[in-house]
C-alpha cells in the first residue's frame, strides 16, 4: 500500500503527535510505501529527506504563536499525488484540513483521521477563532472512513460536540518503545532523606507548572528535614513567568529546569525521580506520563486525556494546588505500589491494530 500521513509538524520538532507520526510510519515503512508531509519554518530543514524508511516532504507554513501552519505548498503539492490510505492528524491545524481539500475528489481506499482532539484553546483569541474554525475543519469527520481516538474520554468529547456516531470511532492509544526504556536498570534509590519531583512539559501557562512550584513550597515547608527538589525538562513561552515564581517563593536551590536532553539523558530523569506530576489543564494524550508509568513511577495528574483513563493503581488525579500537595505528602510518608501492566501501549501493538483499520 502507498500510505500518505498528513501531520503539522515532524521528527525533528518534539512532540505528542510528532512521536505518534514518527513511531507508527516508521514501523509500516517496513512493508509499505510510507510518505509524511508536514511543514516546518525553520530553513535548515530539508524539504525532502529519508528517516527510518519514511519518505519525508516538508513544506513552508504560516503558523503564529507556532500554531495553525497554514501551507499552500502542502496543498498543491498533494493535489497531484495519488494513495490508497489518507491519515490525517491533528484537528487544530489547517495541514490536515488542506490535505482533506486536495484529495476530496479522489479515489481513496480508506481516509482515517487521528484528531488528537482537546476542547480548549491555549488562548482567549484562539477560543474566539474556535467558533469559525471548527465547524470548517469538522468537515473532515464526516469524510473520514474512520476516526481514531486516543482515549475514551476524546471519544466522547467529539461525540459531544460534533455529534460523531461511536461505531466510527475507534480507540487506539498512543504507545511507547519497552525497548528504548529498558536499556537502563531501573533501580529504587535508597537515600531516604531525598525526594526527587519530575515534570516534563512545554512551559505554557496551561500546563500550570505554576501549580507545581507552589505546591513544592508547601511540601519543603511541611517536611523541612527532607531534601525535596524539583526537576522540569521543558521550554516555552510561559518560561520567563515560571523562573520569576520560583525566584519569588525561594526556591531556586531546589528547582531545575532542563531541555533539549540527548534521549539517554532525559531517560535518567525518569529514573532518578519518586513522582512524575503533570498538572496541566488539558492534554490530548500524554506521552510523557505514560513512560513515567513504564518507567515504574506513580504520577501525579490532571483528570483528562489519557491520564482520565488511569485507575487508583497509578497514583492521584487533580484539580487544585492542594490536590497536588496531599498527593506528594501520601508518596513521601507512605511510598505507592505501582499496578500498571506497559504491555497494552507498545507501538508494535498499536500500527497492528491501526493496520487492522487500514484493512479492514
Amino acid at each position: 500500500m502507498k500510505i500518505i500521513q498528513v501531520s503539522p509538524t515532524f521528527h525533528p520538532d518534539i512532540g505528542g503527535i510528532e512521536t505518534h507520526v514518527k513511531e507508527i510510519s516508521k514501523r509500516l515503512a517496513k512493508k509499505h510505501e510510507v510518505y509524511v508531509y508536514t511543514t516546518t519554518k525553520f530553513k535548515d530543514y530539508k524539504k525532502e529527506g529519508i528517516i527510518d524508511e519514511i519518505k519525508i516532504r516538508r513544506f513552508k507554513s504560516y503558523a503564529p504563536s507556532n500554531a495553525y501552519f497554514f501551507s499552500p505548498g502542502l496543498y498543491k503539492a498533494l493535489k497531484n499525488e495519488e494513495c490508497d490510505i489518507l491519515h490525517l492528524h491533528n484537528f487544530h491545524a489547517f495541514p490536515a484540513y488542506l490535505a482533506y481539500r486536495a484529495f476530496k475528489n479522489k479515489k481513496l481506499k480508506k481516509l482515517i483521521f487521528t484528531p488528537h482532539y482537546h476542547h480548549i484553546a491555549s488562548a482567549k483569541f484562539r477560543g474566539f477563532l474556535h467558533k469559525f474554525y471548527d465547524p470548517i475543519q469538522s468537515a473532515i469527520f464526516k469524510k473520514a472512513d474512520k476516526i481514531l481516538c486516543a482515549t475514551r474520554y476524546e471519544i466522547e468529547l467529539l461525540t459531544e460536540k460534533f455529534e460523531i456516531p461511536k461505531n466510527k470511532m475507534k480507540r487506539i492509544p498512543n504507545g511507547i518503545d519497552l525497548k528504548r526504556l529498558k536499556k537502563y536498570s531501573f533501580k529504587k534509590r535508597n537515600d531516604p532523606n531525598e525526594f526527587k519531583i519530575l515534570c516534563v512539559s512545554r512551559l505554557e501557562k496551561y500546563k500550570r507548572i505554576q501549580w507545581l512550584i507552589t505546591a513544592l513550597k508547601e511540601v519543603s515547608e511541611k517536611y523541612p528535614k527532607k531534601e525535596i527538589s524539583l526537576t522540569i525538562i521543558g521550554k516555552g513561552s510561559y518560561g520567563d513567568h515560571i523562573r520569576n515564581l520560583i525566584k519569588e517563593l525561594g526556591l531556586k536551590d531546589k528547582v531545575i529546569i532542563k531541555y533539549n536532553l540527548p534521549d539517554d539523558k532525559f531517560l535518567q530523569e525518569y529514573q532518578k525521580c519518586d513522582v512524575f506530576v503533570l498538572p496541566s489543564e488539558y492534554e490530548a494524550f500524554s506521552i510523557v506520563t505514560l513512560e513515567a508509568l513504564c518507567m515504574g513511577k506513580p504520577v501525579i495528574v490532571s483528570n483528562v486525556g489519557f491520564m482520565r483513563d488511569l485507575s487508583e493503581n497509578t497514583g492521584y488525579k487533580i484539580s487544585c494546588v492542594e490536590d497536588i500537595v496531599e498527593g506528594l505528602s501520601e508518596i513521601i510518608e507512605n511510598g505507592f505500589k505501582l499496578e500498571f501492566n506497559p504491555n497494552e501501549y507498545t507501538w508494535d501493538r498499536i500500527v497492528e491494530e491501526v493496520l487492522k483499520v487500514y484493512e479492514e
